[in-house]
């Protein structure tokens, strides 16, 4: 095995998302940032649609549905450096008390999350610098926290780990990644702050069996650690240093241009943004995600 396939197993693709744990997920689709020969203006964007189902907690009816909807375009690029804007808004709805009624959506949060970022490519090896606005607006009279965080982002990429299965058409791939994150709003917000000030994640994503013409399974994990502010702030009994987690995996059909994600998750979340006294807890949900890529 050559060096850098070594180097791109153990440093893992940074995975861009906030200072807020795991309450804003990755999708089940690597984000296709690239560069180009010569100077490019919007030379590539895509887009998901992405929609799970949580199981019912015993006494606990936060966690009910997810609707995300993205999409994201890079701006410009060159053999160097590029530059990425996304908009993101996701739709979380609770679970009602009745189970005959388990397809309908009781509104819970609307999550609004923006973020632009440069990639800046350094041999084998890509920078990532970004800025992060994300805000949670409460719709139902359960929800009392109107969440908001600022952040700045950096981490590092590297290209993806490629191993084909000699003649067969089929390979697996391996991608990860490694963020560090700081919500600048803890420092210069004199009151009523959210708790959050440094998150460092890491993350990882295998397609053990992939094939151009039967698509691929894959799985990937998520660790994130959060460093909070306990006496300061609104929001008691938060645990710090706290540990997000998730796991997940699926198929994925072919496509060079988008695809069809159907997976299942387990995560773990420290702060569920629902009141001023978070409890942790372990979530199991199944989902289905539709996606674009335009080259």
């Amino acid at each position: 095995m050559k060096p850098r396939h070594v180097i791109s197993i153990l440093l893992f693709v940074v995975s861009m998302y906030p200072v807020t744990g795991e309450m804003l997920k990755n999708p089940p689709v690597d984000l296709e940032i690239g560069f180009s020969d010569t100077f490019t203006l919007f030379p590539s964007g895509g887009g998901w649609v992405d929609f799970h189902q949580y199981g019912k907690q015993e006494g606990d009816l936060t966690f009910g549905k997810d609707l995300d909807i993205a999409v994201y375009i890079n701006l410009f690029s060159s053999k160097r450096v590029a530059f990425t804007g996304m908009a993101h808004e996701i739709f979380q709805g609770r679970h009602l008390p009745d189970d005959e009624k388990l397809w309908l959506f009781s509104p819970r949060l609307i999550i609004s999350d923006l973020r632009l970022f440069f990639s800046i490519l350094l041999g084998p090896v890509t920078l990532k610098i970004g800025y992060h606005h994300d805000c949670a607006h409460a719709i139902d009279r359960y929800t009392v926290r109107n969440v908001i965080h600022e952040a700045f982002l950096l981490g590092g990429e590297t290209r993806r780990f490629e191993a084909a299965w000699g003649r067969t058409g089929f390979s697996t791939t391996v991608r990860g990644g490694v963020e560090a994150g700081i919500n600048i709003l803890a420092f210069i917000q004199a009151q009523e702050y959210e708790p959050d000030r440094f998150r460092f994640s890491l993350y990882a994503r295998v397609e053990p069996v992939k094939h151009p013409r039967y698509g691929s399974i894959f799985t990937e994990g998520r660790v994130s650690l959060m460093v909070r502010e306990t006496v300061e702030t609104p929001v008691q009994g938060i645990e710090s240093p706290g540990l997000d987690w998730l796991i997940r995996g699926g198929y994925r059909t072919p496509g060079k241009r988008g695809g069809v994600s159907i997976y299942v998750q387990k995560e773990h979340i420290t702060d569920g943004w629902e009141d001023r006294t978070p409890e942790p807890v372990t979530l199991f949900a199944m989902g289905i995600m539709m996606s674009i890529d335009q080259p």
